[in-house]
């Protein structure tokens, strides 16, 4: 959604025309924090003794107050840093050093901030589908989650951020987990306490919930795109932002 709101022309290259993108060191280096972080909560999980698929049953509802107790250590959660490293597209040694040091940051601190009280994680990378109608059609929109927490018999969705800490987010780039609020509600059987995004940078997350309004807006949003989506016209929209356009060196439209 937020691709064909920048841009059509370039939703067409990514999703219609399927053009691979060249990789970059910051999706490098994202994947690669996603995957430790997942790696570091199925561990302690796996201590506590539950999975995935005892999300809310007897035995996680049980086990609630278990998290606290559970035990980890920093050199764990790098030896995990190291097993999800992902080496390709940073454009020089030096460049990737400096990642694999600021990861390596991110981590001890995320450590020091948790290691007393580990939060109740109940489903991570949790796909989903929501269905939207459209006229008289029923379209799927498909989606993960990075991670879902139980908070005093509540759902609390996080989805992490490798970029720069933001204090405040326009509504555009609260659409993601407003998304994910409304396929949340559709999917679990629990309240939805907040919505947070994680910023990795400086272990800090801005936390919020849509109200109903937000969410019809939403709503009104996804249903105008697949419907301009579905007239096929994919206009040009050139613009600052070209610069940072995967589809840059092939656009005719761009700006330069």
């Amino acid at each position: 959604m937020a691709a064909f709101s920048n841009c059509p022309y370039q939703y067409r290259f990514a999703h219609i025309l399927k053009i691979p993108r060249q990789g970059k060191a910051v999706f490098s280096f994202g994947k690669t924090m996603h995957s430790t972080l997942q790696k570091v909560f199925e561990l302690i999980n796996e201590k506590k003794g539950l999975g995935q698929s005892d999300l809310f049953g007897y035995k996680a509802n049980k086990q609630q107050g278990a998290v606290k107790n559970v035990k980890i250590n920093i050199d764990e959660i790098l030896g995990l840093y190291e097993q999800s490293w992902v080496d390709d597209w940073y454009e020089s040694k030096k460049q990737k050093e400096e990642h694999k040091k600021k990861g390596k940051d991110i981590l001890k601190d995320f450590y020091e901030k948790y290691k007393d009280n580990w939060p109740n994680i109940v489903f991570l990378e949790k796909g989903f589908n929501t269905k939207v109608q459209v006229d008289s059609q029923i379209y799927t929109i498909r989606g993960v989650i990075d991670r879902i927490d139980e908070i005093n018999g509540k759902i609390k969705i996080v989805d992490y951020k490798t970029g720069k800490a933001k204090d405040k987010l326009s509504f555009e780039e609260k659409e993601q987990l407003l998304l994910y609020q409304l396929a949340g509600q559709e999917l679990f059987r629990k309240e939805i306490a907040s919505l947070s995004f994680y910023y990795l940078d400086n272990n800090s997350e801005i936390e919020f919930l849509g109200s109903q309004e937000d969410l019809d807006k939403v709503k009104e949003k996804i249903v105008n795109t697949i419907m301009e989506i579905k007239k096929c016209e994919f206009l040009p929209k050139p613009s600052a932002l070209c610069k940072y356009c995967d589809f840059f060196d092939i656009c005719e439209f761009r700006k330069t």
